[in-house]
C-alpha cells in the first residue's frame, strides 16, 4: 500500500520554503497524491515534485534489476568495476535490459554473456560487462 503524504500547504511553513529551495513545486508534490496506489508505490513524492517522471523511476528500477544480476554473474570479484557496469547499463536499450531480466537463473545469464564476449570483436566492447 502507498503510504500517505500531506499536502504541500498542509507541512509547516519551513518545510515548504525548504522543499521550494530544493526545487519541488506545490502543483508537482499535490499531483502525486492523485496517482494510482500502484505508481505512488514505485515512486518518490520529493523526486516526483523535482520534475521526474514515472517512467524514469521505472527505468531506473530495471536498471537496478539488470545492475544486480550481473553483478552477481562477474566470477572476478577483484576486478569489479561498478561504475562501469552502470555506465555500460545506461547505454542499453529497452530490448537489451529485457533480455537480461529474462533470465531467471545465474547460470543462464553467464553463459549468455559468455557467448555474447565470444562474438566481441577488436576494438569492440561489450555492454553486458565492465570496460
Amino acid at each position: 500500500m502507498a503510504r500517505q503524504v500531506k499536502r504541500f500547504g498542509e507541512h509547516s511553513h519551513r518545510w515548504q520554503q525548504e522543499a521550494k529551495r530544493q526545487g519541488m513545486t506545490a502543483r508537482k508534490w499535490n499531483k502525486w497524491r492523485r496517482l494510482s496506489p500502484k505508481a505512488r508505490a514505485e515512486s518518490n513524492p520529493s523526486d516526483y515534485a523535482k520534475g521526474k517522471t514515472l517512467l524514469q523511476f521505472r527505468s531506473e528500477k530495471k536498471q537496478q534489476l539488470v545492475y544486480d544480476s550481473l553483478a552477481a554473474v562477474h566470477k572476478d570479484k577483484e576486478k569489479f568495476r561498478p561504475r562501469s557496469l552502470r555506465a555500460n547499463i545506461a547505454k542499453m536499450t529497452p530490448e537489451q535490459l529485457n533480455k537480461i531480466l529474462s533470465f531467471k537463473t545465474t547460470a543462464a545469464l553467464s553463459a549468455f554473456i559468455d557467448r555474447e564476449l565470444r562474438n566481441v570483436g577488436t576494438g569492440q566492447f561489450s555492454l553486458y560487462f565492465y570496460q
